[in-house]
C-alpha cells in the first residue's frame, strides 16, 4: 500500500477521437466551423486559459446547438484557429488538462482561412 506521500503521478493521456467522432467531424459544415470558432474565440482572451476550462464553460451551448457533432470537434477547431493565427495554445491541445489556449496579440493575427473547417489531423 502506498503512503500519502508515495501517491502515483497522473500520467496525462492524449484524447484521440473515435472513428464514429471523426466521421461526424468531417461531415461538419463550414457554417458549423464559423459558429464553433466563435464560440471558442468568445470564450479566449489575451492571457492563457486552460483549454479544458475554455471547452467546459462553452459545452452546454455547443452541446445544444450542435448535438451531432462530439466535443472533439472543439478541440480540433481551436487547432485550426492556432493553424490560422487566431489563438496560441500551449502545449497539446489534445491534452485538455496540460495545454493552454489565448488570442493571438492583435499584431500577430492573421485572417482565419475560408477553408478552416477542415480537420488536417484526422482527414489527411
Amino acid at each position: 500500500m502506498l503512503s500519502s506521500n508515495e501517491l502515483p503521478q497522473e500520467v496525462p493521456r492524449e484524447y484521440v477521437p473515435t472513428e464514429d467522432e471523426i466521421a461526424k467531424m468531417q461531415a461538419a459544415t463550414p457554417a458549423e466551423a464559423q459558429a464553433v470558432d466563435d464560440l471558442i474565440l468568445n470564450q479566449c482572451s489575451e492571457h492563457f486559459r486552460k483549454v479544458a476550462m475554455v471547452a467546459g464553460t462553452l459545452l452546454l451551448e455547443f452541446d445544444a446547438r450542435f448535438p451531432h457533432l462530439p466535443l472533439a470537434y472543439v478541440l480540433a477547431r481551436m487547432q485550426e484557429l492556432e493553424d490560422a493565427g487566431a489563438v496560441e495554445i500551449a502545449g497539446n491541445v489534445w491534452y485538455m488538462r496540460h495545454s493552454e489556449i489565448r488570442l493571438r496579440e492583435r499584431n500577430e493575427s492573421s485572417a482565419i482561412r475560408s477553408s478552416a473547417h477542415q480537420l488536417k489531423r484526422y482527414t489527411s
